[in-house]
């Protein structure tokens, strides 16, 4: 326990730093990629998407993908399944009612095993997304109420810095163990015994 404290602070520490740094460096290369899913059906959802992502720009770590900012000669739907076959974190955003391109997009996303966050409006729904959150979204652990987008850009910026710490921790421990593995390995040729 005192270990992941620990391991939580240094990347607390260590997040923080980059953002400091974000004006002075620019990470090109290996950033965490990020889909938006939601309805484009209001010019609200438009503005929504587009805060979202001007928020997650200015953290260097992410590259956030909307639809509306990647003209394409491909299809809408071909460029969009690709995008999250391409994505390591689907942020879903349900509102108003269900459009089947949000279907779609979650359905890739399961079957790519991508980890999803959703996030869902506490207003009037359509009965075909009530269906949808209860039987598809609620199984999930990564899912949130949200009243505003101020809220949900508070709620995302959690989520996804409690998953990228979680992430952390997990490949820390896993390393911890290959490499206690490892010892155990090159050792029992020797006659020695080392034990985790």
């Amino acid at each position: 326990m005192q270990n992941n404290i620990l391991i939580c602070k240094l990347l607390y520490a260590f997040l923080t730093e980059v953002i400091l740094l974000q004006h002075k460096h620019q990470i090109s290369a290996n950033k965490i990629k990020v889909f938006i899913s939601s309805s484009m059906n209001d010019a609200v959802f438009l503005e929504q998407r587009c805060a979202i992502k001007s928020f997650l720009d200015r953290v260097p770590l992410y590259d956030c993908f909307i639809i509306e900012t990647a003209a394409s000669p491909t299809h809408v739907i071909t460029r969009y399944e690709t995008q999250v076959q391409r994505s390591d974190i689907i942020i879903l955003i349900l509102q108003t009612e269900l459009r089947p391109g949000v279907v779609k997009e979650f359905n890739v996303a399961k079957n790519y095993n991508k980890r999803i966050f959703a996030y869902i409006h506490n207003g009037t729904k359509t009965s075909d997304l009530e269906d949808f959150i209860k039987d598809k979204i609620h199984p999930l652990s990564t899912s949130t109420t949200f009243s505003d987008t101020m809220q949900l850009i508070d709620k995302i910026e959690h989520d996804l810095l409690e998953d990228l710490v979680t992430q952390y921790v997990e490949l820390y421990q896993r390393n911890q163990y290959l490499e206690e593995l490892l010892k155990k390995v090159s050792t029992a040729g020797t006659g020695h015994s080392v034990t985790p």
